[in-house]
């Protein structure tokens, strides 16, 4: 009986509970490293941003990983570097604002929290082979999310808001899983 109950609570609590989970900094190799200018995120290093920075130029070695904290805003003002084969992974608990088109060529795993906000008002290129979006808090988008890769395999999960001009698959294969609101402004290609 003890371990019918036990088994019982697990199973509700990782059901319910596994939105937000997926944006938590569990560890974080380096702290606002800087509050403005380019950076190079490390490989295989995680940065955290606990103060509100402005960023130019931003490049992505394999395995970095991004998280910024609750109430925190990080701008990236300029380009965004990434590499085709490597792997990297954004965790937005506060605001992650892009002032330009971003162009993914990296693998990527975006995980925005319920107390995240991704804006954009140029939209998200995205030419990898693989994307995993989950989204419990907001996407402000006001252009396109293109997901161009050759033979990507794309995942968008909404549980929370999504506000997109479109969605544009005109490569590889997206699965969109959504139980949130997804606000179109134009078609899904």
């Amino acid at each position: 009986m003890k371990s019918s109950l036990f088994f019982r609570l697990i199973l509700f609590l990782v059901l319910h509970f596994t939105s937000s989970v997926y944006a938590q900094c569990t560890s974080c190799d380096i702290v606002n490293p800087v509050t403005f200018g380019n950076y190079t995120f490390p490989a295989n290093r995680t940065v955290c941003f606990t103060q509100n920075t402005t960023l130019g130029d931003i490049i992505l070695e394999d395995n970095a990983k991004i998280c910024i904290a609750p109430n925190v805003t990080l701008t990236i003002n300029t380009n965004t570097t990434t590499t085709e084969g490597y792997n990297n992974q954004i965790d937005v608990n506060g605001t992650l604002k892009f002032s330009n088109n971003p162009n993914f060529k990296s693998d990527i795993q975006l995980n925005i929290a319920s107390t995240g906000l991704l804006e954009n008002s140029a939209g998200f290129t995205i030419t990898n082979s693989k994307t995993s979006i989950i989204n419990n808090g907001t996407i402000n988008l006001q252009n396109t999310i293109n997901f161009a890769g050759a033979s990507s395999k794309n995942y968008v999960e909404n549980n929370g808001t999504i506000n997109v001009s479109r969605f544009n698959s005109t490569n590889g294969a997206t699965t969109v899983y959504n139980t949130g609101t997804i606000k179109l402004t134009n078609i899904i290609d």
